[in-house]
């Protein structure tokens, strides 16, 4: 359940614009993620469950390091270059231009976001944003 409040939209010069402002939103390490996995599936071994998460994570690294992309059910992500370049004959320069990890939802990530419940509360305190 993905509680909110609305809060006064200030980017938008229309009076009556509010977005919305998520609350209480918890946030899950790795760590947190494996005992997770462990409470579902017992019979694993919690070291297993770290060791392959660990693997998968410096796999995905290698190959961004490398400049290839890599797609999975949750997430995409690729290399991008930003910056200007003066022309066909101009070449990557660190001054000028820096390399990117651009990262997109996987397929299966945009379905658990679909399948989000939302609440709407009432914020007690004003909370602090930016503006």
């Amino acid at each position: 359940m993905l509680q909110y409040t609305l809060v006064e939209n200030l980017l938008t010069a229309a009076p009556d614009d509010f977005m919305a402002q998520p609350l209480n939103v918890r946030s899950y390490g790795l760590e947190e993620v494996a005992q997770r996995i462990l409470a579902r599936h017992p019979g694993m071994g919690l070291s297993q469950i770290n060791a392959v998460i660990e693997e998968f994570v410096e796999e995905v690294c290698i190959i961004t390091a490398d400049g290839g992309a890599v797609n999975t059910p949750l997430f995409n992500a690729y290399p991008g270059i930003a910056g200007v370049f003066a022309g066909a004959a101009d070449s990557y320069d660190p001054e000028r231009h820096s390399v990117r990890t651009n990262l997109q939802p996987g397929v299966r990530m945009r379905d658990a976001a679909d399948r989000i419940k939302m609440q709407k509360e009432q914020a007690a305190d004003p909370q602090p944003f930016i503006v």
